[in-house]
């Protein structure tokens, strides 16, 4: 006969091995853990790895209360350095409902090493590209406020994807190319500005430059150094 097969505890594996699967969690269904054992209490909140999703959150005051309350709690409080944080927010979430600078300044502040936002609709101030841990910065649907007074500083950034974003002006848009000297995947769809224009002087940092999927280099010297380059066609700016 065949010896059945045995059953794991989850409480008897490491606990670098539970963080892990911890992360692969959206961070809400991880902190649920909790009720299965007080063990479990300090491994949800030492999750370097968190995934905030409010897309399928409805309009239902409490509900979004409760969301943005649990957002608090988990960005908010002190707690150990982060790694990664993924934000998707609903369309509806307007600014009076929800501070982003806020929870951005937060994640900064825990030394954030990638950071992936998806909120079409929202608003952003430029302090969002500021960074001195920043590797990865994903943006997806924001509004960025004008870069007048900010000083663009992401030395560590080597990963840059901007979809569907709104600078104020497109100059804006080359300041942070040139806050960028290590960059080296560029990714740009959809990008506009009220008004502007772009110069070829703010490309030149970017000698670390592999990848490439963007229509803002018209000037091939620049992006000589380019290993995979795919040119896309610009979106029609509005004002």
């Amino acid at each position: 006969m065949s010896t059945p097969p045995q059953s794991t505890n989850l409480n008897m594996l490491p606990d670098d091995i539970l963080k892990h699967i911890l992360s692969l969690l959206p961070t809400k269904d991880a902190f649920r853990t909790k009720f299965v054992s007080n063990s479990w209490v300090p491994l949800c909140e030492s999750l370097n790895v968190l995934s905030l999703d409010a897309r399928d959150m409805t309009t239902y005051k409490p509900e979004r209360t409760h969301f943005f309350q649990f957002m608090k709690a988990v960005l908010l409080s002190p707690r150990h350095p982060l790694k990664a944080v993924t934000l998707f927010l609903h369309y509806n979430v307007q600014k009076p409902c929800f501070k982003l600078n806020r929870f951005v300044e937060a994640a900064k502040r825990r030394g954030v090493e990638d950071l992936d936002i998806y909120w079409y609709c929202g608003v952003s101030s430029p302090s969002i590209f500021c960074s001195k841990t920043l590797v990865v910065l994903k943006l997806w649907g924001i509004s960025v406020l004008s870069m007048v007074g900010f000083s663009i500083d992401l030395p560590s950034l080597k990963t840059l994807v901007l979809c569907d974003i709104r600078f104020y002006d497109l100059d804006d848009l080359m300041k942070v190319l040139y806050g960028c000297p290590k960059l080296e995947d560029l990714t740009t769809n959809g990008v506009r500005g009220k008004s502007g224009f772009m110069s070829t002087r703010y490309f030149e940092p970017l000698s670390n430059l592999i990848k490439a999927t963007t229509w803002l280099f018209e000037d091939r010297d620049t992006i000589r150094h380019v290993e995979f380059l795919t040119l896309s066609k610009p979106s029609q700016q509005t004002n």
